[in-house]
Order: structure tokens, then sequence, then C-alpha cells
């Protein structure tokens, strides 16, 4: 177990190593120059996972000691011709996916800058943040058309969008031993329906194909799918999918910012006001006419009642469960029938508010009633189907 130290991703103390990889170098990233070889040494490096959320991890990795060490980080890939169509193919998709042109996106480790790069090619409004001086130099003189911000993601960084449409990270959070607080930090600077990619190494990947050499202490979290979605959703993400990529090398969350359930529900709030007020018109309009509602089923009770539509001399409610049938409805009070062809002709308008079977209900209304009248539904809003529309049903299979 970890002496005085907690899981990097749920803080338990429940850890435990399980691999020892000898001879490693102390970083993969720290190129030496002849002057030094003679100050260079191996370490061992000890694998631990966490025994309730199953992250991997290094215990006490030497670089999270050194505050600067990303200050002048190098460690360029986009020079290769796989990765820039790794990267071509992941923003188009992200864009298309999330309908992303003339959005606003900040990139949390913008590196080189080549993916916001890519956005934009893509029809995104990038801007990247960067700690490291030599990757924040490099993009500044790459790509003059481009926002970039030399600094750590915090929650007081000086950003000149208030509110971004969305984020990307990636090859960023392996790096991190606070990615709940690097993820908080986020979700400040984002709107509630904002989305999301993050990309890691695949931990999955490197056991499988006996990749030991994937371990390195410039890496300190190995994460696999189900930790990679524990860390979002922990962090009120909600993950939309997680990808392998390029030939499974990488694992790619996209997800939504949680905080979008909120407007949802507001949305919800208002429509069951405005369907309401709905609801008492339509009525209120065919209240000289004999009307029948066929569904007494538990959707069709609710409806009935939250939208304060009562039983009355004008209304026949029918049901074909005849386990139902010569009892009331709850609250509205309905007398559910048995449907026959003659009160089900008596009727001007038939309203179905089992929507489910709502399909099959206006075959058997047609077909075994002869029913010629108006027929409406409940969803997404009450109206009155017209004759082609019901005529399609019909012909269904």
């Amino acid at each position: 177990m970890f002496k005085d130290k907690t899981c990097i991703l749920c803080k338990s103390d429940n850890i435990k190593s399980f691999f020892d990889l000898e001879n490693s170098p102390r970083s993969i990233s720290g190129l030496l120059s002849k002057n030094n070889l003679d100050k260079d040494s191996k370490i061992n490096i000890q694998l631990h996972q966490c025994q309730d959320c199953k992250l991997v991890q290094l215990p006490d990795n030497v670089l999270t000691q050194q505050e600067d060490f990303y200050e002048d980080y190098l460690m360029t890939v986009t020079h290769s011709e796989y990765m820039i169509e790794h990267q071509n193919h992941q923003a188009k998709y992200f864009v298309d996916k999330f309908k992303l042109k003339d959005k606003e996106i900040l990139e949390v480790g913008s590196g080189d800058g080549n993916f916001c790069s890519v956005l934009q090619k893509y029809g995104v409004k990038a801007t990247g943040i960067e700690p490291s001086e030599v990757f924040y130099k490099e993009a500044v003189k790459l790509f003059p058309d481009i926002k970039f911000v030399k600094d750590y993601l915090t929650a007081n960084s000086d950003l000149e969008v208030s509110k971004y449409d969305g984020f990307v990270s990636r090859q960023v959070f392996e790096h991190l031993a606070n990615p709940n607080e690097v993820l908080q930090d986020v979700k400040k600077f984002l709107k509630p329906n904002a989305v999301g990619i993050i990309e890691v190494p695949s931990f999955e990947f490197s056991r499988k194909n006996n990749r030991f050499y994937d371990i390195f202490t410039d890496h300190i979290v190995y994460y696999a799918k189900q930790t990679l979605q524990r860390l979002l959703s922990d962090n009120g993400f909600e993950v939309d999918e997680i990808r392998d990529e390029a030939a499974g090398e990488y694992i790619v969350a996209y997800f939504r910012n949680g905080d979008y359930q909120d407007i949802l529900n507001e949305e919800f709030k208002n429509k069951y006001f405005d369907t309401k007020k709905q609801v008492t018109q339509f009525f209120e309009e065919h209240e000289d006419k004999k009307v029948g509602i066929w569904g007494a089923g538990g959707k069709g009770v609710a409806f009935l009642s939250q939208c304060g539509v009562d039983a009355n001399d004008s209304m026949v409610l029918f049901d074909s469960d005849e386990h139902k049938q010569d009892k009331y409805t709850p609250a509205s009070h309905f007398l559910i029938e048995k449907p026959d062809t003659e009160k089900i002709n008596s009727c001007d308008l038939i309203v179905i508010t089992a929507m489910m079977y709502h399909k099959p209900i206006i075959r058997k209304l047609i077909n075994n009633y002869n029913y010629q009248n108006k027929i409406a539904v409940v969803a997404p809003v009450i109206h009155i189907l017209d004759e082609q529309a019901i005529n399609d049903i019909v012909k269904e299979k």
C-alpha cells in the first residue's frame, strides 16, 4: 500500500503494488548532452493499482516533485504523417458528432498547436493553453492566427472566452497527479451543454500486447476504459462513448458536460406547462363533439390527470384490457369501457393516449371497427392526424 498516499482518482488508500520495472530511465523526454551523461542513472518503477477504483498509477513519481518540469517539456509527435492523419480523423469526428462548426473550443495542453489548427480547419474557433515555454513558442510561430496562452489551466486562468462550447485534452491526463482538480477547473470555463474529448494511452493495449515499455515516469497514470469513465462521471461529465483509436494505442472519451441536464430539466418543465395549455385548448375546441379516449394504461391515466382532463358526459374512455373495464381511473374518474363498434363510431374524435401502441390501435380502429372519423395522438404534442398519416400507418405490417 501507499504510505500516507491516496489514489489519484478515488482517494482510497487501498492501493497495492503489482509490478516492478527495473532499470528504467528517469525520464523518457529529458534527453542528455554528452557533458551530463555521468550524472544520469537508471531507476526502478513500481506500478500500483487501486483496489477500489482499479486505477493503475505510480506512487512516487520524481516528476511530480518538479513543479517546473513542463516549463521546458518537448515531446513532438505531429511531424509523423500517421499522427497527422489520426488528428484529422479525430477532429472531424468530434466536430461532426457534436455539430461544433463555428463553436469556441479550448484545448488544454495544446502542445505545438497542431490540433488547434486541425480543429480550425473543420470550422471550429480554437484556443490553446499550454504550460511549456518551448511548445508555446513553437505554436505561436507556426499558427499566428490562433490564440495560445502560456499557463497551466486553473480556475484563475486568463482566457479571452469566459465560457467555451467544448474542450479537448489529448495525451495530457496520463501526466496529471490531480486530474479531478483539473477537470473541476476546466468545468468553470464550460457552458452547461459543452462537450469534450480526452485522449490517453490505453493501458489495456499495453497489457494485451506485452508493451512493458509503455511504462515510464513521465506517465504517472495508466487509464483503462473503466477508469477513464469513472474519472469523467465523478466530475460531472456524461460519457457518450469511449473508443479505441490509433489502432488501439489510445482510448478516447467523447462526453458532455453533465450540467446540460439542468437545461434539459428546465426545458422539460416548461414544455409540460405549454403542453397542458395546449391540451386544455384542444379539448375546449372539441367540447361540442363526442370524444373517445383510447388508453387506460399508466401513461394514459397520468396524462388525463396531469393535464386536467376529467370525466364528463361528452367523453368516453376505451381500453381493450378486460381487467380494466368497468373500473374508474384514479384522479380523472373516467369509467373504462370495452370498445365496441357502435360506441366507437358514435365518436367524432378518438384521442389515443397509449403512444407505445398507437399504430396497432389505429389499425384496429380502421380495420376492426370501420372507424372513419378523426384520430388524434397526444405526442409529441396533441394533434389530429391527417388522412395520409393514417393511411401510411394502416398499410404498415
